[in-house]
């Protein structure tokens, strides 16, 4: 049977859709496993090295990933690096949905949805420290009485940067929270989101750790790790007994040193995660 010439278009363009999606594919997987930012260049040549598709093929399924909303530019460093975009509703955890300020989402989504606006300040959803945070707070609030008999159902968030822990911890349950930054233009983007997220009576941002608050049954902090030691007597104070802390910001390899100097003062590690060599770690207060 012969084949039409409207047969052989259908097959060469459903041949070229597969392809493409395959190069989409190879380039998500690339990015989601790369430790480094990579450059436009960089990325289609490791690609191009590992699967023998041409460089000009694996960029312009780059450009129309970026037309398309789905990859963006960003300068880092002092070079145009390519990165999954977030001028678009990205889920980041488990039940948490960034949305961009400007997009009005056409249906009721059953995510926890945290409206942010692209800042200076760190925790944004790119890195996996602030992913990792988020879910370390979703295991926390899932798996522990938060709410305390002693203290309210609050939650403190050191280093808050853009405020998107404390903000994520009140859309997911908690009466309120404090986020603290010695950082000025920190606590003014952070006070934004809050308001974006129309948390303004809920959330409060400040620069120093509070003094005269009872215990907070919920401590999150994504910082490096000598950080987190030094601050773990604080810490200590200021978590309630029963209540949980969340810790991110270490890489995988530091876990051992923030166990060993979290376990003395009496929290019990309960969970554990890792992304891309980062970490994060969840205790409750003996």
């Amino acid at each position: 049977m012969k084949t039409s010439d409207t047969q052989l278009d259908s097959i060469c363009s459903c041949q070229q859709t597969e392809r493409t999606q395959a190069i989409k594919k190879r380039i998500l997987d690339c990015i989601e496993a790369s430790l480094q930012k990579k450059t436009p260049l960089e990325l289609a040549r490791e690609i191009a090295n590992s699967t023998g598709i041409a460089i000009a093929d694996i960029r312009a399924v780059l450009q129309s990933m970026v037309e398309a909303n789905e990859l963006a530019y960003f300068f880092h460093l002092g070079q145009t690096i390519v990165d999954k975009s977030f001028n678009k509703p990205v889920q980041v955890s488990k039940k948490i949905l960034l949305v961009p300020p400007h997009i009005m989402l056409p249906y009721a989504s059953d995510r926890v949805l945290i409206r942010l606006q692209q800042g200076a300040s760190f925790g944004d959803g790119q890195h996996p420290s602030t992913r990792l945070a988020l879910a370390g707070i979703e295991y926390a609030m899932d798996q522990i009485d938060l709410g305390g008999t002693e203290s309210l159902n609050w939650v403190l968030d050191i280093g808050t940067g853009s405020g998107i822990l404390a903000i994520a911890a009140v859309k997911l349950g908690m009466l309120g929270a404090i986020g603290t930054d010695i950082d000025a233009c920190a606590r003014h983007e952070a006070k934004e989101n809050v308001r974006l997220n129309s948390l303004g009576d809920q959330i409060t941002i400040q620069h120093n750790i509070p003094a005269d608050m009872p215990p907070f049954r919920l401590v999150t902090a994504n910082l490096r790790l000598p950080t987190l030691l030094t601050l773990r007597f604080n810490i200590a104070q200021l978590t309630d007994n029963g209540g949980a802390i969340v810790l991110a910001g270490i890489k995988s390899s530091e876990s051992g040193k923030l166990l060993a100097g979290y376990s003395e003062l009496d929290f019990e590690p309960i969970w554990q995660q890792s992304e891309k060599k980062w970490a994060v770690l969840v205790f409750v207060k003996a």
